[in-house]
Parts: structure tokens; sequence; C-alpha cells
């Protein structure tokens, strides 16, 4: 039967878009409608199927904090002066072996796809950087991958040398470095390993001896629990 000239709309899903109350989203005869706001002709007409027992689900503030907007701002200023850098000086630092591990870590960490997954069968120069598991290696010399020699299996240090990839750590005691095995330490550095903040007392070339307690001549216990 068709619709009379004086019959009320149909009103449904019904939803606030503000904590004020002073805009409305609904269904009007089959039409969503985004925002129906305060005086619009059809206010008068969604307040009555709410005051009828119509349900109006409550706004949800999904806006974005100062606090991330300020963290949106600093990550895209930080990628716009890495995209730059990279643009001048990529091929330099894809293959400088003598890439400070610190330059190395800001890099990975403003464009982490900047370094590629290690890959069997691909062939590598010494220098290359890239990816396996959640660590970032170094290729100490050329090869070509081997589905059984990953990067972290045993007797692939000279190969492959783990790195530290967090810029925000600079091996001092506030800061310590994520300790990964095989990677190189640098005497009277921190690192932090299993709960632990663990000071190098050696250079380590690659560093072979996870951080503990029976190894007093090796590492040092500053913070935490060590194994």
């Amino acid at each position: 039967m068709e619709q009379g000239l004086h019959d009320k709309p149909e009103v449904s899903g019904i939803a606030w878009n503000n904590a004020e109350h002073t805009s409305v989203a609904a269904t009007v005869d089959g039409k969503r409608l985004a925002s129906i706001p305060k005086g619009h002709r059809l206010w008068d007409l969604v307040m009555e199927a709410i005051n009828s027992g119509g349900k109006a689900s409550p706004f949800v503030d999904t806006s974005p904090t100062p606090e991330e907007l300020g963290a949106r701002r600093r990550d895209a200023e930080r990628q716009a002066v890495a995209m730059t850098a990279m643009s001048i000086v990529a091929p330099v630092i894809a293959n400088a072996m003598e890439l400070p591990d610190s330059a190395l870590a800001e890099l990975a960490d403003a464009v982490p796809d900047y370094f590629d997954d290690w890959k069997a069968g691909t062939a590598y120069t010494a220098g290359n950087r890239l990816w396996h598991g959640d660590a970032l290696y170094v290729v100490m010399q050329g090869v070509t991958a081997q589905a059984h020699q990953p990067p972290g299996a045993v007797g692939m240090l000279a190969i492959y040398r783990p790195v530290n990839a967090s810029p925000s750590a600079d091996g001092t005691l506030e800061r310590p470095i994520p300790f990964v095995y095989g990677m190189d330490t640098d005497k009277g550095k921190f690192y932090s390993f299993e709960g632990g903040v663990w000071e190098s007392l050696l250079d380590g070339r690659p560093c072979v001896w996870n951080p503990g307690p029976d190894l007093p001549t090796v590492w040092r216990l500053w913070k935490g629990e060590g194994q």
C-alpha cells in the first residue's frame, strides 16, 4: 500500500554525532542521513522517535588526541627528512661497511622497508643490510643465500652479523642496546637482555656470550635480573 500524504516517515538507526547532542545521524524512510543538525526540518521527527522509545547510539569520540597528533606530525617530519637524505646518499648507505650502528638504526627505523628481507637464493655482497625475523644484519662477505644457512644459524656469524636496529638505544645505562647473539659489542657500553641491563667488560668482535652471571669477566649486571 502506498504511503499516505500524512503518514510519518520511518526513522531508524539513530546515532549521536557529538557529545553535545546537537547533531544526529539516522535512516529516514530507508535513506541514510549522516548529519541532521539541530534546527533541520527532520530534527523534531528524529527527537520524537527517540522520545517514543527509539534507541540512539551514544557518541564515540574517535578523533586523535593532541599527543597523537603531535606524534603523527613528528613521524611525518622524520619520514620526510629520511626520504630526502636517502635520495642523496642511498647508494653509499646501502653498501658502506663503516656506517655507524647509530646511523644504521636511524635509517632502519625511519624507513623499515628500505632494507630487504633475507631470501634464500639471493646473491648478497659485503655491506648489504637485510632483515631476518626481527633482527637486522650486515653481510660480512659476498654470499649466495642458502635456505639451510640463514642469518642467526650456527656458524654463520662470519657471513651475517646482527647489528643494533633501535635508534633510541645508544649504549648508555639509561638507553641500553638490545643484545642479539653474535652482534659486535663495545667495552663500557650497556646492553639489555632478558630483563637485565649489563655492561660489556670487553670488545666482542663478535660477542658469542649471552649476558649472564656465569661470565663475570665478560658482563657486569647493573639493573634487573640475570639468567
